[in-house]
């Protein structure tokens, strides 16, 4: 009842009410399993809608104690056809979630699963066993469950969930202002997505428009595209490919690297970035669907986030992981050093790669700003955070947060602080904790 009472008169005073996400209250859980190509990621996200804001609040301070990962990916079960093994891999993962989700709760927690590249380049009757296998475990866990709450990822979807969360740490949603653009490098696919400015939704093939509509009906227009097949990992080994078999060295490895072409041959290490570039450009570059040659592709503008494998790489060749773009200097220093030394592998080849992308895209002129970041706020930005919050305001849309509600509450509140006089306690303080939940958002 105090809990209660105490909600509505934090609407009259329009202040939202205190959250406990830990307790059991207003609590909602989402169970999100991102399936990539290495291996498959279990999310369980713990959120609260409150009244009178755009978007749910999530509990980042569990984040990293709630993910667990396994290995292999649901392509390795599909190409083996390993249908036992896949449905054990699920089963682990389910069974780490119900250490964290009561089990009077999971009836009412929805479990959602989203394959990404890996799974994209399976024969499809192969991917589509695998997945029938999935959605039969999951519909058995005591999870709440729809078979189409599980599918292979559309690539304008993954790009708009990375904005999503990106702009949910950010706070753009409570705060308004400019928002951030994302280019999210995995290693199938890269996706590029940007709000658009208002008149600019025709400007957008409808493969790549993404819309997304906050709990208080703001609209937010993208431009969302998935270069599928340009992620990194994908792109390094068709530049190993379209090599001449004449070919006796490689520009993208460092001096002391070597490796056995299709005719036996061996080719060595040349360590020059900008003919790795210039390789990557050429040879890679040259199809209607690549960067800079995609017929519908929309310049990026404004402050752009390069995430993923962007940050990957530089923490691996311990170069300052965060708040810079991938420069010229970098990609040559990464090549000139020697294997023997101590150097990345692949570093000389994804940095050379990163730019060629970005100045592909023509997000290195002037007017764009592009930024290497992994976290936002203390929050990492991650398609899976995108869909949770996605999810809650498309199965709550409706509810607290429409207009006529929140009048009938306040008036409601309104009449019961008449007869009713609620005190803080004393020494009681005001609580933020802008780590826990992105940006402070101003809730008491």
């Amino acid at each position: 009842m105090a809990r209660g009472l105490w909600l509505l008169l934090s609407l009259a005073a329009g202040q939202p009410a205190l959250p406990n996400l830990r307790g059991t209250g207003a609590l909602e859980q989402i169970l999100v399993f991102d399936a990539g190509s290495s291996g498959t990621r279990i999310h369980v996200f713990n959120m609260q809608m409150i009244p009178g804001t755009h978007v749910p609040r999530v509990d980042l301070s569990v984040r990293d104690d709630q993910t667990f990962k396994v290995k292999p990916g649901l392509s390795e079960f599909a190409k083996k056809e390993d249908l036992k093994g896949c449905e054990e891999n699920i089963q682990s993962l389910v069974a780490f979630a119900n250490k964290f989700v009561e089990e009077s709760r999971r009836k009412d927690t929805p479990v959602l699963l989203k394959a990404t590249a890996g799974l994209r380049a399976v024969p499809a009757e192969q991917a589509d066993a695998v997945l029938n296998t999935v959605r039969s475990t999951l519909s058995a866990s005591g999870y709440k469950f729809q078979e189409d709450w599980v599918d292979i990822i559309k690539g304008k979807e993954e790009a708009g969930l990375a904005w999503i969360a990106a702009n949910y740490l950010q706070g753009t949603f409570q705060a308004g202002g400019a928002s951030l653009g994302v280019i999210e490098m995995g290693g199938g696919s890269t996706q590029v997505s940007f709000e658009l400015q208002p008149g600019e939704k025709d400007n957008a093939a409808d493969n790549d428009y993404f819309e997304f509509r906050t709990a208080m009906g703001q609209v937010y227009s993208l431009y969302a595209h998935s270069y599928l097949g340009f992620g990194q990992d994908y792109a390094q080994s068709k530049l190993q490919d379209c090599m001449s078999d004449e070919a006796r060295s490689d520009p993208c490895y460092p001096r002391g690297y070597s490796r056995v072409n299709r005719l036996g041959a061996r080719l060595d290490g040349q360590g020059d970035a900008p003919t790795c570039e210039t390789n990557i450009q050429s040879l890679l570059f040259k199809e209607d669907t690549a960067p800079g040659r995609y017929a519908h592709e929309l310049r990026p503008r404004g402050s752009m986030i390069a995430t993923e494998n962007f940050f990957y790489v530089r923490k691996d060749l311990n170069l300052q992981a965060e708040g810079v773009c991938p420069s010229e200097a970098e990609a040559r220093e990464a090549c000139g050093k020697d294997l023997a030394g101590g150097t990345s592998e692949r570093g000389c080849f994804a940095l050379s790669y990163q730019r060629a992308f970005l100045s592909a895209l023509q997000a290195l002129d002037q007017g764009t700003q592009v930024q290497v970041k992994r976290k936002i706020n203390g929050g990492d930005i991650d398609w899976a955070l995108g869909a949770a919050l996605a999810h809650l305001l498309q199965t709550r849309s409706g509810g607290w947060s429409t207009p006529l509600t929140l009048t009938l509450l306040a008036a409601l509140a309104l009449m019961m602080v008449s007869v009713v006089v609620v005190q803080r306690p004393k020494g009681a303080a005001k609580k933020t904790d802008p780590t826990i939940f992105g940006k402070n958002l101003g809730l008491e």
